[in-house]
């Protein structure tokens, strides 16, 4: 897809999340405990990174024409957002990879996803991998 293209697909997963959103909240769709239903997306860190996504020349209303104000718009309808930063191990490099995104929808509640393999030469070992994550739920 050409840069207005990739933007215009942002905007339609914005759109996309929004239906579910009035979906669940219109049918009253509660969880397994009887509370509301919420809205978790999980979204790869490097979704908005390339260089040929042409937010201005995609056509969409603002403030969809910036990713600012795309991820702005997609945390008025998610309840949490996890940025999956999927084989790194590097405990720095992860939040610094997600700190962007992560200002620009607070102040909605983004997780950082970690690949726990640890089998995989990735991670040293679980107590690695539980280290980290505890050093990124702060």
């Amino acid at each position: 897809a050409d840069g207005p293209e990739r933007a215009r697909r942002f905007y339609m997963l914005y759109q996309t999340a929004w239906q579910v959103r009035n979906y669940l909240d219109w049918n009253g769709v509660a969880g397994p405990s009887g509370i509301q239903m919420k809205l978790e997306m999980d979204l790869p860190f490097w979704i908005d990174s390339s260089d040929d996504i042409d937010w201005a020349g995609s056509g969409d209303p603002a403030p969809f024409d910036t990713p600012v104000g795309w991820f702005t718009e997609l945390s008025t309808a998610a309840d949490s957002i996890s940025l999956m930063t999927y084989h790194e191990d590097d405990l720095s490099l992860i939040c610094t990879r997600a700190s962007q995104e992560r200002d620009w929808m607070d102040p909605t509640p983004v997780r950082v996803g970690l690949n726990p393999a640890y089998d995989d030469d990735l991670w040293e070992s679980k107590l690695e991998v539980l280290t980290a994550a505890m050093g990124l739920d702060t």
